[in-house]
């Protein structure tokens, strides 16, 4: 019994030891002693000291920069050309004047005429003011015009005389003569039995009926030739398929000029200053019903030759000079714009070169001044290229040599 009453007293102390070390341990021992700091050397005078290694970062990946944008040439060669401005106020129908290196024009601002020449001298061509002009037709020798006003009153006014001449109301579409003594044009009467293609006097008198329009004066485009025989062109021809016209000549006389087929709708002519060639625009299916260019010889006997050009614009967005057509073509074309054509309106045209000989076409230039551009215009010496902004009228040249 003793040796088994001293064992547990034993353990006893034992269990209470441990116990007591581990209450000293953990609540009551001091804590322990840091290492000894390296000691700290000064940097130098004026020097800073190094800066600990930095994280590892991903690579820095610099844009690459855009190259500089083109400069534009002075002389049209096919890239970003200079625009200059002729006229800060919009214009009504420019053309070239007689002296083939002027353009004379309607101010939309006070109602004038004027003629401004390269030099940038402006000078009233009459001292009369016209107001709201809605469409200006001019003769060839620049010296006659039809004025068109939005009540649908119209003259006929001589700026050599400073006279007009008032002429019926439901006469439309203008084209004057090679030699600017006659104007054709549709007579539209409220009965389609009077309704005439006419012709008369650039004074409005001598009128005569040509040709009867019927239902189908919207068939037919008025559109005197440079060699006087023909006066317009109807499309009122046998039917050839799906978007293909016959187009027939009509002459003042009474003539049997030879059809010719076209590859589309809305057949718009250009004549070549000479008479021999025509270009023309017209749009069809395969085009998305976008108005494409082709070209034609012409003579009285026929209209041979036919080739498109491969360029989608309307031939009146056109000058042809020396064989050499200068078009002003959309940068961008919705389908279906040969129906509505105004929906191109905003849209910037560059300008094509194109040699009617070999059907070879070149960009020419890209414009400085984004414009859809109307009533183009060469001068006489082929120096300058002119047109007018559509929307905002302004007249605007490019230097072409």
């Amino acid at each position: 019994m003793d040796k088994k009453r001293i064992l547990l007293i034993i353990a006893f102390i034992a269990v209470a030891a441990l116990i007591a070390f581990g209450l000293f341990y953990f609540f009551f021992r001091g804590a322990p002693t840091p290492p000894a700091a390296p000691p700290v050397t000064a940097p130098p005078i004026g020097v800073l000291p190094p800066a600990a290694p930095a994280a590892p970062q991903a690579p820095v990946v610099t844009p690459p920069v855009a190259p500089g944008l083109p400069q534009a040439t002075s002389v049209a060669r096919g890239g970003l050309t200079e625009t200059n401005v002729i006229t800060s106020a919009a214009t009504q129908n420019a053309t070239l004047a007689a002296d083939g290196t002027s353009m004379q024009y309607w101010n939309k601002t006070d109602g004038k005429f004027y003629r401004i020449t390269p030099d940038g001298l402006v000078k009233q061509m009459s001292g009369e003011t016209f107001y709201s002009v809605q469409n200006v037709t001019w003769s060839p020798d620049k010296n006659r015009a039809v004025l068109e006003y939005p009540d649908g009153s119209k003259i006929i006014y001589n700026f050599n005389t400073q006279k007009q001449v008032t002429i019926p109301r439901f006469w439309q579409d203008f084209s004057f003569s090679p030699q600017s003594d006659k104007i054709v044009s549709k007579s539209i009467g409220v009965d389609p039995n009077n309704r005439w293609l006419v012709i008369s006097g650039a004074d409005g008198t001598g009128t005569k009926a040509v040709e009867p329009l019927g239902e189908n004066a919207d068939k037919v485009t008025v559109n005197w030739s440079p060699n006087g025989q023909m006066i317009a062109f109807s499309h009122t021809g046998d039917y050839q398929g799906f978007a293909r016209q016959e187009v027939i000549p009509i002459g003042q006389n009474h003539e049997n000029f030879k059809s010719f087929t076209v590859e589309g709708l809305g057949f718009t002519p250009l004549w070549s200053p000479e008479g021999d060639k025509l270009i023309y625009s017209v749009y069809n299916a395969d085009s998305g019903y976008r108005p494409t260019l082709w070209a034609t010889t012409a003579s009285t006997d026929s209209f041979s030759a036919r080739k498109p050009l491969g360029l989608n614009t309307w031939a009146d967005k056109c000058a042809i000079k020396n064989d050499v057509a200068y078009c002003a073509v959309p940068t961008s074309l919705d389908e279906g714009a040969g129906f509505e054509r105004t929906i191109a309106d905003e849209t910037p045209d560059v300008f094509y070169k194109i040699d009617l000989t070999t059907g070879t076409k070149t960009l020419l230039a890209i414009p400085t001044a984004d414009a859809s551009a109307t009533n183009v215009q060469v001068s006489a010496d082929g120096q300058y290229l002119f047109y007018t902004g559509k929307l905002d009228g302004v007249l605007y040249k490019i230097r072409l040599k």
